[in-house]
């Protein structure tokens, strides 16, 4: 794979357009998929029905098999592997859609037995027609071009975030990927029901790998899944007998062993939560929220009355999304309108929604509410509408608060001028020596070095202090809860210091956009499984008390693996992350676009919450550049939160003044959109992108794949809402870069540090033109001109 290629991650949205009628957007197609979802849909009519499971295949393995077996023994619950080449395979019809379920019971954890420490292997299939796949592994098995298998990961592998995972592969030639779960929990006594589901998604084919009801990964590659002879296996593959630490898990047993074909029908009519009848919303979009079907697609349609053949207002087309909420675009002030979604798959589109209305919008609007910050999907919504999460780290706001309040407020007053909108405190610290002198003690302990600090005894004032005086000064609050947890080990201890946090907000809930569990929790006295289990009880705790948004903390593993084995299916609203600070790659651009992930399952969006910056540790950075875009790639990838972050805002040795590049954020919410976190994002070339980047005549090809270049980019993600797009090329090289439009468009070409317009273009599809190095960097926002009515009014240059 290009190194430049990054396909559409979880929970976000990709653009899929579908044929509209002549009042409606007309974007350019993705021709493969589009023509298949819009045969289907034309076929099918609109249905509550769901996809249904056709048995094709039943066998508990309760003393015999219709498979055929080799080795292992039939058990009182199915049959038991007694060596690590034991296998079970069935012959089935070739199923292009289809699901697998099986039980296996004997999966210990941590396992280190010498037969199996390398992998376990579970389940597979294949083609059993390529180079007699069944019995033989070079030329047959281990070269077919349809193949798929469940692995877990044992002793062996010694690198972080492998033990106990699940290896997976997907792979249709010439495509694959071999993708590895976060670590998961297992018990030898456990049985655990796996289920693998299979379907064509357009061009490609999407695997869903399920273990006891919980979606562990999904994966989509190009292709179909389609072998002319279609084998399933249970234990080892032909591979096992060339390796004593590899194969069938001892002892484990397998039974229930069920295969489906997959009736295909499209999703249910979904029921909108919001907008809400008679709703008035100061805002220019609105964000739309539901509960409905499982679904691949999703269609948004505003129209001025409840018939949705009515004036439009907004319609998005339809979209490659999973998420169970969409933002329009900007539309009409003061005007009374009713908002609809459907929902689509492989089988068709489903029928619409009850329109819900009349709402209105309104910016001059002011709620009578309390003014707390809420997430609509992936926007930050307060009374004022969506907007874009700016933070600044500061550590020490508690400390400046309680024995410098003028530098405190000179501060807070510094940091709102220049449009931040939150500061990241600590609600403790002290435990490292280099806190020395700086500690924030709501109790009394000694640090690692055995100095006594007593605790402070008007801690829960100057808490409260803190709060309000940032509020004053036009600032929420990030609070972190336990930066340094080692200085109350006790868990109940931890608990009532939460219970008393929780108390002093009451009345303030509207003054704090955020609280983490814990600050890079792993090492500040939550660490190991048991940490894990802790902060994950915590966000739930917390959840389940406030309405302020929950993190838990930044995870040790930055790799998706490790994001999803903290965040995965917790309660967590916002997952924060610091992301990597490494300079190496690319110039040192790898900071910047190291935000856009693909691999995360059940993960709320994120938080860029310690990113490098002037004066961090490990590496830093001063060029303003490179700082504002990381910024700005942070909300065009759906994360709705930045925080700078520098050596001001960690020690305070410095002043916020005399640090570069934090007076460079102030005119980026004039250039883009407030629910930027919404739009739909892309990696710069996928076919929904804008452009087609080229680097020395090759297209969609990053600098760093051409020895030599002198013009291109290192990447140009985007995003999109309906014909409205945002293109970010950065890491220009002396040449320039030369792109080519995919679709008629005018666009704006803003300088990143100061949202200056230094040219304008209006272009044809397929129109090159080359942009100059300039800054190294540029914001592109534009429209496409092929688009009709409802795709948004007024100037679309400005929010």
């Amino acid at each position: 794979m290009s190194p430049f290629l990054s396909p559409a991650g979880s929970g976000q949205f990709t653009v899929l357009p579908v044929a509209a009628r002549p009042s409606q957007p007309q974007p350019a197609a993705r021709a493969g998929f589009r023509l298949a979802l819009l045969l289907l849909a034309a076929a099918l009519p609109a249905s509550s029905a769901r996809a249904q499971d056709n048995l094709i295949l039943a066998d508990d393995l309760a003393g015999s098999t219709s498979g055929v077996r080799s080795g292992g023994e039939f058990t009182d619950g199915g049959w038991k592997v007694t060596g690590t080449d034991d296998f079970i395979y069935w012959h089935i019809p070739t199923l292009t859609a289809g699901a697998v379920e099986f039980d296996v019971t004997g999966l210990p954890p941590d396992d280190c037995r010498p037969e199996n420490a390398d992998k376990s292997e579970l389940f597979h299939m294949y083609d059993y027609t390529f180079g007699n796949a069944d019995t033989q592994y070079n030329g047959g098995y281990r070269d077919d071009p349809f193949k798929h298998f469940i692995r877990k990961t044992n002793c062996m592998d010694t690198r972080p975030g492998k033990l106990n995972s699940l290896e997976l592969v997907w792979q249709i030639l010439p495509n694959y990927e071999e993708p590895d779960t976060a670590p998961l929990a297992w018990d030898a006594t456990a049985t655990y029901r796996f289920r693998e589901e299979w379907e064509p998604v357009g061009d490609n084919s999407t695997l869903r790998t399920y273990r006891d009801g919980v979606l562990l990964r999904e994966i989509t590659i190009p292709g179909l899944w389609n072998p002319t002879g279609h084998s399933i296996r249970i234990g080892a593959s032909p591979r096992s007998p060339l390796y004593d630490d590899f194969g069938a898990p001892p002892n484990a047993v397998f039974s229930r062993i069920r295969v489906y074909s997959v009736a295909c029908a499209p999703p249910a009519a979904p029921t909108l939560t919001a907008p809400a009848a008679n709703e008035t919303l100061p805002s220019a979009t609105v964000g739309a929220l539901w509960e409905g079907d499982a679904h691949s697609h999703v269609q948004l349609r505003i129209t001025r009355e409840p018939d949705l053949d009515s004036e439009l207002l907004w319609d998005s087309g339809l979209l490659e999304s999973p998420n169970d909420w969409i933002w329009s675009g900007k539309l009409p002030q003061q005007t009374p309108a009713y908002a609809a979604v459907r929902l689509g798959n492989l089988c068709g589109v489903g029928p619409w929604s009850e329109p819900v209305g009349p709402f209105n919008l309104d910016r001059g609007y002011e709620p009578q509410e309390a003014d707390t910050v809420r997430l609509v999907g992936a926007v930050l919504v307060d009374n004022q509408g969506p907007f874009l999460g700016l933070g600044a780290s500061y550590f020490q706001a508690m400390r400046r608060c309680k024995y410098d309040r003028d530098r405190f407020e000179s501060d807070l007053s510094f940091l709102a001028a220049n449009e931040f909108r939150y500061i990241r405190i600590l609600s403790m610290v002290g435990w490292y020596e280099a806190w020395q002198g700086l500690e924030i003690a709501p109790v009394s302990f000694n640090n690692r070095a055995n100095v006594p600090v007593a605790a402070w005894e008007d801690y829960w004032q100057q808490f409260r202090d803190c709060i309000d005086i940032a509020y004053e000064h036009g600032l929420r609050t990030e609070v972190t809860i336990f930066a340094d947890a080692q200085m109350m080990p006790d868990k109940a201890d931890r608990i009532a210091h939460m219970d008393t946090m929780l108390e002093n907000l009451v009345g303030r809930e509207h003054k704090v956009i955020l609280l983490e569990v814990g600050n890079e929790a792993w090492q500040n006295g939550f660490s190991g499984a048991q940490g894990r289990a802790d902060l994950r009880e915590f966000g739930q705790y917390l959840a389940e008390r406030t309405e302020i948004p929950v993190a838990l903390s930044a995870p040790d593993d930055i790799s998706d693996a490790g994001i999803n084995l903290l965040y995965s299916g917790s309660a967590a609203d916002i997952a924060t992350v610091h992301f990597t600070r490494d300079l190496a790659p690319d110039a040192g651009w790898a900071p910047v676009y190291d935000i856009y992930r693909t691999g995360l399952v059940d993960v709320p969006p994120m938080s860029s919450n310690e990113p490098i910056g002037p004066g961090a540790s490990v590496n830093s950075e001063n060029d303003p550049v490179k700082l504002v875009m990381a910024a700005v790639y942070a909300w065009a990838a759906g994360l709705p939160m930045y925080v700078f972050h520098c050596e001001a805002g960690v020690f305070g040795s410095s002043t916020f003044e005399g640090t570069p590049a934090i007076d460079a954020y102030d005119h980026l919410d004039d250039i883009l959109p407030p629910d930027l976190s919404g739009w739909a994002r892309n990696n710069g070339i996928m076919p929904d992108s804008p452009f087609i980047t080229y680097c020395e005549g090759q297209p969609d090809t990053p600098w760093s794949a051409v020895p030599g270049a002198n013009d291109g980019v290192i990447r140009n993600n985007g995003a999109t809402n309906g014909c409205d797009f945002i293109a970010l090329p950065i890491a220009v090289l002396a040449d320039g870069v030369e792109l080519e439009p995919r679709r008629p468009m005018a666009l704006n070409v803003h300088h990143p540090l100061t949202g200056e317009i230094v040219d304008t273009k209006t272009l044809a599809a397929g129109e090159r033109f080359t942009l100059p190095q300039g800054p190294g960097a540029w914001i592109l926002r534009g429209r496409y001109l092929d688009c009709a009515v409802g795709t948004g009014v007024g100037d679309w240059t400005r929010y």
